[in-house]
């Protein structure tokens, strides 16, 4: 992939978490979720596995020289027309993907808009979809779903608008990755996650073990100051005799 199709693509990802996911995440942690929110939650979920297994299903074709199904299944865009389905596993791969697709279809089957067009400034039309008047929370719901459903992967390899979600390793909160590979919500799940490690873990010792060497060495530095050898040495000459001892050991 060239440098300029990944800086486009992280450029459109970053627009896409300031402006959709950072907003439609903070509503998915809500402490008490509301009805639109678990509807939500479990479209991503399913559409984020839906779009796992599909790039499974390819890479595993791909390895086992399964590409290139029937003509009559490809020429009628069948699902999955384009893979050799005789193995069992691959078959049994592909019927979950149909149950996922199938449990995704129920959940969206509530929502009703459609499609208008809009003048531009210059006179040109553009495309447009409306629904029903609701409430702030329906109105959200249904932004978000058309939003999720607007960038669908075209390929199999391919990420749509819901991969970015995830849920944090650390404390379990959801959050829209603004790059690849994310696995914490804020630098403070990662700091403690990575303390927990047997690397984290060597690295406080390490640390400790530098900060408690640097502390007596400033302790020593400080008992061989040439002020405190004095104030000790004028205690011990003021004190009375019976306390003399107890001075010095202070």
């Amino acid at each position: 992939m060239s440098a300029l199709v990944t800086n486009s693509h992280r450029s459109q990802r970053l627009w896409a978490k300031q402006f959709h996911g950072d907003e439609i995440a903070d509503k998915l942690n809500s402490a008490i979720p509301s009805p639109a929110v678990l509807r939500i939650r479990a479209i991503i979920e399913r559409l984020k596995a839906l779009f796992e297994m599909a790039e499974n299903l390819e890479s595993v074709c791909q390895q086992r020289g399964a590409i290139g199904g029937s003509i009559v299944n490809f020429l009628a865009l069948r699902p999955f027309a384009e893979y050799d389905l005789d193995d069992p596993n691959l078959a049994a791969m592909a019927d979950s993907i149909k149950e996922t697709a199938d449990q995704v279809s129920s959940l969206l089957s509530r929502y009703r808009w459609r499609p208008e067009i809009k003048l531009n400034v210059d006179g040109t039309v553009r495309q447009t979809v409306s629904w029903p008047q609701l409430d702030e929370e329906g109105a959200w719901e249904y932004a978000t779903v058309h939003w999720l459903l607007s960038d669908l992967p075209k390929s199999p390899q391919g990420k749509g608008a819901c991969s970015p979600f995830s849920r944090c390793e650390r404390c379990g909160d959801w959050f829209y990755a603004g790059r690849e590979g994310a696995r914490f919500c804020k630098p403070a799940c990662r700091v403690i996650s990575h303390a927990q490690t047997e690397e984290g873990r060597a690295e406080r010792a390490l640390y400790m073990r530098k900060l408690r060497k640097k502390k007596r060495a400033l302790e020593r530095k400080r008992a061989k100051s040439p002020l405190r050898m004095l104030r000790t040495q004028t205690a011990v000459r003021r004190a009375p005799k019976n306390q003399t001892s107890k001075v010095e050991r202070i």
